[in-house]
């Protein structure tokens, strides 16, 4: 054990010595003075005290065994340190101490749950990441939290995931998702960051944002977005284009809709449908139904179709959007036909002939979509006899207590709500608790609120308890608040729409 120590202490003391004694002269540092200096002659005094000087050959090679016992092979002045070997014998030290530090290291991250590998962990460049580590790290507890219905502890993870790495885009949405409830100015402050800093996926947070935006109902924070979307130009503009178009009626502010006409990336066909809207809410109704009442030629998009058509429900004729759907035929999209014609017949007041229509699209589809899209008709115009219709059709659905039952779930109790039917509600919201599993604490109100005068204007209140409820039936409450001010009937006209810029 002395001479492990010594051994240590030898490779930088001796070769220290022998060292100056080359620059500088004198005496040799570890030859016995009282030896001739002669090699092979010269007995080693700096291995004297070794309890085995054979070991001593590891510091200086130019000890050998004679027959006279252990002897340096060199004369004095030839004794000459082995700094190489000093510092090979150091630096395997050293380095199997740092692979046993970061093999450790490396145990106890894994043990704690960071997804680390071992190179991020054994290569120094690698440790200016580590934040991106940890950054996964609570984005994994986040994810863990949320599964087990532990809201709080989830947006804890998350906003430490998104400190640590505001790059991680996945805590980021997260985090925002989150907080747009409770905290929405936190989360729309987390939106416009995710939307600067990850241009990549800007579709993807604006779409989000908007969501979020409309289910609370920020009309004006929505418009704005809207316009940036337009102006970003990278993406489909007909979705952007309503969101501007709906705020801009909720607003009752045709400056919206003037400012997007500033835009140079517009289509002439999308100035000309924000052109005929802004002449709307500016109080001229019937210059731009008698444009609409005409179809429209076969270059129009699809969005053009259903702009013309939802206008005229609007306007009060639902006969001529029924026309006119009829004309259009498969240009319109299946769900868009199916959402136009039920809100047609409502407006017109052929009750029978819409619950003839919708049994008939329950008999022949049992998918969950035709349930959102009836609830969603329902939103708009309640009917007692066909909530009842729809209702109990879907509980005689195979997935109605499945994930994939969630949407038609949430809209038919929207639906239930405004139509102020307690019960039914208590059915469905009991449903989507076993369903989701999870408390849903925000519809505990739902009875008390159903006992209002004005409980179908405030059922809109519940709409961010219900994230999995479809866009369509958002839109839907939002308009029951301008249904009073829909324009009277107006004249139909065959002058063709205007599509020039």
């Amino acid at each position: 054990m002395h001479d492990f120590f010594r051994f240590w202490w030898e490779l930088l003391a001796l070769n220290w010595r022998k060292t100056r004694f080359r620059r500088r002269g004198g005496k040799s540092p570890c030859q016995a003075p009282s030896d001739s200096g002669k090699a092979g002659e010269t007995a080693c005094e700096a291995c004297s005290l070794w309890d085995d000087k054979k070991r001593f050959r590891r510091v200086c090679p130019l000890l050998v065994a004679t027959p006279d016992g252990w002897r340096c092979s060199v004369d004095a002045a030839d004794v000459r340190p082995f700094w190489r070997r000093a510092v090979a014998y150091y630096a395997a030290v050293l380095a199997g101490v740092y692979l046993l530090a970061t093999l450790l290291a490396f145990i106890a991250f894994r043990a704690i749950g960071y997804p680390v590998s071992y190179a991020a962990v054994i290569w120094p460049p690698a440790w200016s990441n580590f934040h991106v580590v940890r950054s996964h790290y609570f984005l994994a507890q986040g994810k863990r939290a949320l599964v087990g219905n532990r809201v709080r502890e989830a947006s804890i993870a998350f906003g430490l995931a998104y400190e640590l790495d505001p790059r991680n885009y996945d805590a980021g949405i997260a985090l925002a998702q989150l907080w747009q409830s409770g905290l929405p100015i936190q989360s729309d402050r987390v939106y416009q960051q995710l939307l600067a800093s990850n241009p990549a996926d800007a579709s993807d947070t604006a779409r989000r944002w908007a969501q979020a935006l409309l289910w609370r109902g920020d009309f004006v924070q929505l418009s704005a977005l809207a316009l940036n979307r337009l102006q970003a130009a990278s993406e489909p503009a007909s979705s952007w284009v309503h969101a501007l178009i709906f705020s801009a009626r909720r607003l009752r502010e045709p400056s919206v809709l003037n400012r997007a006409l500033a835009l140079p990336q517009l289509t002439s066909e999308t100035r000309s449908i924000l052109r005929l809207e802004s002449a709307a809410l500016s109080g001229d109704p019937d210059a731009t139904a008698h444009v609409l009442a005409a179809p429209l030629t076969d270059q129009a998009s699809a969005y053009a179709r259903y702009y013309q058509i939802n206008f005229l429900i609007r306007s009060g004729h639902g006969d001529r959007a029924l026309a006119l759907l009829a004309t259009y035929g498969a240009k319109v999209s299946p769900d868009e036909r199916v959402a136009l014609t039920l809100d047609a017949l409502a407006q017109q007041g052929r009750t029978a002939d819409l619950r003839r229509e919708a049994s008939a699209l329950l008999t022949a589809n049992q998918q969950p979509q035709i349930y959102t899209l009836l609830a969603t008709h329902l939103v708009r115009y309640p009917d007692t006899a066909l909530l009842r219709i729809v209702t109990d059709r879907l509980a005689a659905q195979p997935w109605v207590n499945e994930p994939s039952g969630l949407a038609a779930n949430a809209a038919l109790l929207c639906a239930a709500g405004v139509d102020n039917q307690a019960a039914l509600v208590g059915v469905l919201r009991a449903r989507l608790r076993h369903v989701t599993g999870a408390p849903m604490r925000e519809l505990d109100r739902a009875e008390e609120l159903l006992r209002l005068r004005n409980a179908p204007r405030q059922w809109g209140n519940f709409l961010p308890a219900l994230p999995m409820l479809p866009l369509d039936t958002v839109y839907a409450f939002f308009e029951r608040d301008t249904a009073r001010n829909r324009r009277q009937p107006i004249q139909p006209s065959t002058k063709p729409m205007n599509t020039a810029p």
